[in-house]
């Protein structure tokens, strides 16, 4: 996720951009299904709504798709992927270690 979102002007190969977007879909799908408590957060139904929406097969780009879309779409699944991270460690913190 750091990674996509770390591109600058230098457009990666479409052959990268592919793999980033199964990675995060792939990490998206994890919290999806890992986790049914996010809908109890109050930014959490709206992520998921947006989860949803970005994963949906028609919303991914094909062969078809111009390059820059397809990175925006990778940017966009970054972000969100990056937002559920920070959810689940608010609502999961880690456990202290006993002394």
């Amino acid at each position: 996720m750091d990674e996509a979102l770390a591109i600058t002007l230098c457009m990666p190969a479409r052959e990268d951009i592919d793999r980033m977007a199964g990675r995060l879909r792939g990490a998206l799908n994890l919290f999806l299904t890992e986790d049914p408590g996010f809908a109890r957060a109050p930014e959490g139904q709206q992520m998921l709504q947006s989860a949803h929406r970005l994963l949906e097969l028609n919303a991914r780009p094909d062969a078809e798709t111009p390059q820059f879309t397809a990175f925006e779409y990778v940017r966009d699944l970054a972000r969100l992927t990056k937002r559920f991270v920070a959810l689940h460690r608010e609502s999961h913190p880690a456990e202290e270690p006993n002394d």
